[in-house]
């Protein structure tokens, strides 16, 4: 869900502040720009947890963590 709301907002900077004349979109538009390049740049992202080659028969099972059953 805050990845709609974050994307919402990003389209409403660009278009607001940097195609359009509002001084507070546009610094909302840098803001978020600035937000990405470091987080690019500092190398947080998703960080993989688990992974393993399949074979032809094999099935991949995705649930909550529990007893494993």
């Amino acid at each position: 869900m805050f990845g709609f709301v974050r994307r919402r907002v990003v389209d409403a900077a660009v278009a607001k502040g940097v195609f359009g004349e509002s001084r507070f979109w546009l610094v909302v538009a840098l803001a978020m720009g600035v937000r990405l390049v470091v987080r690019r740049l500092s190398g947080s992202g998703p960080e993989l947890l688990y992974s393993e080659e399949l074979g032809p028969k094999d099935r991949l099972l995705i649930g909550p963590a529990g007893d494993g059953a």
